[in-house]
Formats: structure tokens, sequence, C-alpha cells
């Protein structure tokens, strides 16, 4: 159980920096429509 949390935190991590970037909704928008082009610089 405990060699799966340090994974799960950086996943958490990686969700709440994402959320929280400037372009979250088109990362969002992006995320949920298969296909579409991610815009702007790749993080």
């Amino acid at each position: 159980m405990f060699e799966r949390t340090g994974s799960a935190g950086r996943q958490s991590a990686h969700v709440q920096e994402v959320l929280a970037s400037p372009d979250a909704a088109q990362r969002m928008l992006a995320f949920f429509q298969p296909g579409a082009q991610p815009t702007g610089p790749a993080s």
C-alpha cells in the first residue's frame, strides 16, 4: 500500500498544477475532447 502513495501524491500534485495553470480551461477541454489538438506550449 505505501509504495503506491508516492505515485498517487505525484499524480495529485500534477493535477493540481494543471488545474491552477492560466490555461486550465483549454487543457481540460482538450482532455475531454478526444482527437482535439492542444493549443499553446506543451508542458
